[in-house]
């Protein structure tokens, strides 16, 4: 065990208050420093003593794999205690500060059970969780709701933001925003310019250092994947005269990796020694982040990750990384990254590039730029619906939508704010004569707008038949007309409802099952008076006549049928298909999930596969084609049918009658494109500020100091990231530390 590094506990005057800090690994002691700063210089009224706890790596079965405390690896200036000096029942500390809010529901590590918060609870006042993590924006839904909350006094946040995502059931005052002090240190740290490490010097010398942060969320998504990724930072920097890596993984990386990724920590080990082997750059294993931030100038890496808020209050510029791309783009490549989604409405226009809006007027697929948005580049925006000399901007990532006129924006019309986040409000959008209807995601009403009147209505549906919860990808519910009505079916419930655009009147229609076909639908295909229902779960294909209510399920798909999960690649039983197109004799289906395509007898019910032109894979053409479904059918009717095969952003125009795909060519302005292109600017409410790394921001141009569009501006992103920080000025340990003693105070 270590040895003991300060004084014995004191006898406090009964006036002097015992603040007690528990960490437990020496990297994450920034959440917690400031706080202890400010206690420990108020001598003459508190006693401030930090015990670092010891804790256990696990063994996927939940057993105990290995035990740590890591008491040398704090800062010199810091006088730490031997937690074997500690007893707490003795003590009573008044306050006690944690940064581990798991207790024993945590797969990877453990604190030691004597410092699990319902036994901490039973010696002091009051029981204080600084969260071990900071953020640009949106927190974990892992960290909405934790037993300790209960336990805990107070739970400080980083920002009146931040409170949102906490389970309405915490305590309004509970939650306290007086921001974090993992950002006063990283403040503080660039501020000081610390000293480079010996053995760093030579390396970072008259050299741009990238700070490479590798992070557990972006290896558990995709472990094979983000291990490739890494190969290819690696080889992109090695060699480099002008640039040097600074790889810093995350701390509990191998911990994870054994715990939950068992299978891929060799070839981790095999990544990280290359690395190491071919001297690339620094392998920083340090405790202390803030400094390797501080000496460093650029940040590349994952984006769900608190590292990017350091980087971000530091004002130093953040290259975010894509997991998915793994080579410098080819010629096409910017397909992947335009052609993201086909609407039959508004072919004539296109949103790319997240807000900027593209035209081809002469109805060719040859688009030029047209206006930009919005200033805010977070894809508020879907596509455009053209209605006599007006173009409205379709809702996404936000709850208002836009009127263009002669290439300007005529109006911003906003609808009644009734969501917390913009993210994923709505996903569609539908012309029916004079009216609007926009399809929501996570908005909880459809929402109806007359181009003439300029009326807005707001049509209330079940709660729970718009989104399933792990939809991300932009389709949720499936639309028609029937005898003059809009139907739409449900992804969570075997529902479908009808909308008299005329009345508003809404019929909710239950549909029933001869099966165990549970959940709802995911496509719908028009077939007459019949209607062919395509599953969110399952294979069993439903046709339901509505003239009638009758059902007829078929199932019985194709030998070796299958649907794989993308982009994990394993199988599965959701999504098997998106869309489909019949004729008089058969249903012709594409592939969501599904490994193939497939036809179907609509007499005899006997399902084959059906031959296409088209490979299916797990995943798009390369890394710049993002991509969660094989491809998807639009039409209006029959009449003019067209297929968006996903995996290569190719559209076609498919030809009913012989069942054959003529491919359409789409053109853009390459310099055009790059020249409007989306570099470092203002982002979304989650990651405000930043550049994406992209077709035409490769990790090279970067490197090359080439990136295309806005350059960094640091006191633009310091202004973008102030909402989600209390305290900017770095005193957010001050603050926390008075507020904790007041409280004292008025207990007495």
């Amino acid at each position: 065990m270590a040895k003991l590094k300060s004084n014995k506990f004191r006898s406090s005057k009964s006036s002097k208050k015992n603040f007690l800090f528990l960490p437990y690994k020496a990297s994450m002691w920034d959440s917690l420093e400031s706080i202890w700063l400010a206690a420990n210089e108020d001598k003459e009224n508190c006693n401030a003593y930090v015990v670092p706890i010891p804790y256990a790596d696990l063994n996927r079965d939940g057993s105990v794999a290995k035990w740590h405390c890591e008491i040398d690896l704090f800062p010199k200036n810091v006088p730490v205690i031997d937690f074997n000096k500690l007893n707490l029942k003795k003590l009573k500390p008044d306050a006690i500060f944690i940064h581990n809010p798991y207790d024993n529901y945590n797969l990877v590590t453990s604190v030691d059970s004597n410092y699990y918060s319902f036994n901490l609870r039973r010696y002091t006042k009051l029981l204080i969780y600084v969260p071990y993590y900071a953020t640009t924006g949106k927190m974990s839904d892992s960290q909405k709701y934790l037993p300790s909350y209960d336990l805990c006094d107070y739970i400080i946040i980083q920002s009146e933001a931040m409170r949102k995502y906490f389970d309405p059931s915490i305590p309004y005052d509970k939650l306290q925003p007086l921001g974090s002090p993992k950002f006063d240190r990283v403040i503080r740290m660039c501020q000081e310019s610390p000293k480079v490490p010996e053995k760093w010097k030579e390396k970072i010398e008259g050299r741009k250092v990238y700070f490479y942060n590798t992070s557990l969320g972006g290896m558990l998504q995709n472990t094979g994947q983000f291990l490739e990724k890494m190969m290819y930072v690696f080889k992109t920097f090695e060699g480099r005269k002008d640039s040097c890596l600074l790889w810093r993984p995350h701390p509990l990386m191998n911990a994870t990796l054994s715990s939950m990724r068992e299978e891929a920590r060799r070839a981790y080990e095999q990544v990280k020694n290359y690395f190491i082997d071919h001297d690339i750059g620094i392998y920083d294993d340090t405790p202390d982040i803030d400094k390797s931030i501080a000496l460093s100038d650029v940040y590349i890496g994952d984006t769900k990750t608190s590292v990017t808020s350091l980087f971000a209050v530091a004002g130093k510029p953040m290259f975010f990384l894509s997991n998915n791309i793994t080579s410098l783009p080819q010629k096409d490549d910017w397909r992947g990254v335009i052609l993201r989604k086909f609407h039959i409405d508004s072919k004539d226009f296109m949103i790319v590039q997240l807000n900027k809006l593209y035209h081809a007027p002469n109805h060719d697929f040859n688009y030029k730029y047209y206006c930009t948005l919005s200033e805010n580049f977070a894809r508020y925006y879907t596509f455009a619906l053209e209605i006599e000399n007006k173009i409205y901007i379709c809702p996404l990532h936000t709850q208002n939508f836009l009127v263009i006129k002669d290439k300007k924006i005529e109006r911003k019309i906003e609808f009644k704010k009734q969501n917390a986040t913009d993210k994923d409000a709505f996903y569609d959008a539908v012309h029916v004569g004079d009216l609007i209807f926009f399809l929501p995601n996570k908005y909880p009403d459809i929402v109806c707008y007359n181009v003439k009147s300029d009326e807005i209505k707001y049509i209330n549906v079940p709660k729970d038949f718009f989104v399933q919860p792990d939809f991300t990808d932009g389709m949720r519910m499936t639309y028609t007309f029937w005898q003059g009505k809009l139907l739409i079916i449900s992804p969570n419930r075997r529902e479908i409802i009808l909308i008299d655009p005329k009345t508003f009147e809404v019929q909710q229609i239950t549909i029933p099952t001869k099966t165990n076909s549970k959940g709802g639908f995911i496509g719908l295909v028009p077939d007459g008076e019949t209607f062919w229902l395509l599953p969110y779960e399952g294979t069993t294909i439903t046709r339901l006549d509505l003239s009638d209510g009758n059902v007829t399920e078929y199932g019985g798909l194709p030998k070796n049928f299958q649907c794989i999960r993308i982009p994990q690649g394993y199988v599965c039983n959701e999504r098997p298909f998106t869309s489909g197109i019949c004729d008089d004799k058969e249903l012709f289906l594409a592939p969501y999930w599904g490994n193939m395509f497939v036809r179907l007898n609509k007499q005899t019910g006997e399902m084959r596969k059906w031959e296409v032109p088209f490979e299916i894979s797990t995943g798009g053409k390369n890394g710049y084609f993002a991509c969660i479904r094989t491809g998807h059918f639009y039409y209006k009717d029959q009449k003019e049918v067209y297929f968006m095969y996903s995996q290569e952003r190719q559209w076609y125009k498919f030809n009913l009658n012989d069942k054959s795909f003529e491919k359409i060519e789409v053109k853009f302005d390459i310099e055009e494109l790059k020249a409007n292109c989306i570099s470092y600017e203002k982002r979304s409410e989650f990651l405000p500020y930043g550049c994406f790394e992209g077709v035409f921001q490769t990790l090279k141009t970067l490197l090359d100091d080439e990136l295309p569009g806005k350059p960094f501006d640091k006191e633009e992103q310091l202004e973008a990231y102030a909402p989600l920080n209390a305290s900017m000025d770095g005193r957010a340990g001050e603050k926390i530390y008075q507020f904790v003693k007041e409280k004292l105070l008025e207990s007495r």
